[in-house]
C-alpha cells in the first residue's frame, strides 16, 4: 500500500515526476559511461590502469566543484540547472569520446563530473523541497531507484554499442541522448507552465 501510494503521488506531481525521469534517463544514457571507461582508456587512449585512475580522479575533482557550486546557487536557478547540467553532461561526453591524449581526457572529464553533480545535487534538493513530509521518504526511494538503478542497466546498452560500433560512438550516443532528454524535459516544463521565459 505504501509503495502504491508513493507511486500515485509521484505520478500525479508533474515537477517531481519529471525530475525523477530526468535523473533516471541521465543515469541510463549518461552516467553508464563509467562502465565502459576502462575500454576507452585501453582502446582509445592506449593506456593502462594508472591512466584510468587519473581520469576517474579528474571526474571526482569536477564532481567536488559541482557540489560546492550547487550549494551556493541562487534559488531562482534551481529549476533550470538540472536541465542545463544534463545538456552539459551530454556535451562533455561527446567532447570526451574521441580524445586520444591523457591530459586532454582529464581536462574534458572534469566538466563532465561538474555537470553530473550539479544535476544530482539540484535535482535531489528540488525533489525533497517539493515533496510532502508524509511522502518524502517514498519519493526519494523512487528517485534513488531511478538515478542509481539506471546506470547498470544503461551499461548493457552502452557495452553493446561499444562492442559493435566502437567505444567513441557509444560515448557519443550517450551524450546525444542526454542533450535530447534535457531538451524534451525543457519543452515539457515550458508547456505545462512550470518554466517561464527568462
Amino acid at each position: 500500500e505504501d509503495l502504491k501510494a508513493g507511486f500515485s503521488y509521484v505520478a500525479g506531481h508533474v515537477e517531481i515526476r519529471t525530475a525523477i525521469l530526468l535523473s533516471a534517463a541521465t543515469g541510463f544514457f549518461g552516467m553508464s559511461f563509467f562502465f565502459i571507461l576502462p575500454a576507452h582508456t585501453e582502446e582509445v587512449l592506449h593506456l593502462g590502469s594508472e591512466a584510468l585512475g587519473l581520469t576517474m580522479a579528474g571526474f571526482g575533482i569536477g564532481a567536488a566543484l559541482g557540489a560546492i557550486t550547487s550549494s551556493r546557487m541562487s534559488e531562482r536557478w534551481q529549476r533550470r540547472v538540472p536541465l542545463l547540467a544534463t545538456a552539459g553532461l551530454g556535451i562533455g561526453l561527446i567532447a570526451f569520446a574521441n580524445v586520444t591524449t591523457l591530459p586532454l581526457a582529464i581536462m574534458l572529464i572534469i566538466p563532465t563530473g561538474f555537470a553530473y553533480l550539479m544535476l544530482a545535487c539540484t535535482n535531489n534538493c528540488q525533489i525533497q523541497l517539493l515533496s510532502d513530509d508524509t511522502m518524502r521518504g517514498r519519493v526519494m526511494s523512487f528517485y534513488a531507484m531511478g538515478a542509481l538503478g539506471g546506470q547498470p542497466l544503461g551499461s548493457l546498452l552502452l557495452g553493446y554499442l561499444a562492442d559493435h560500433y566502437g567505444v567513441p560512438n557509444a560515448f557519443m550516443f550517450g551524450g546525444v541522448a542526454c542533450i535530447i532528454i534535457a531538451l524534451l524535459c525543457y519543452w515539457y516544463l515550458r508547456r505545462v507552465g512550470i518554466l517561464k521565459p527568462s
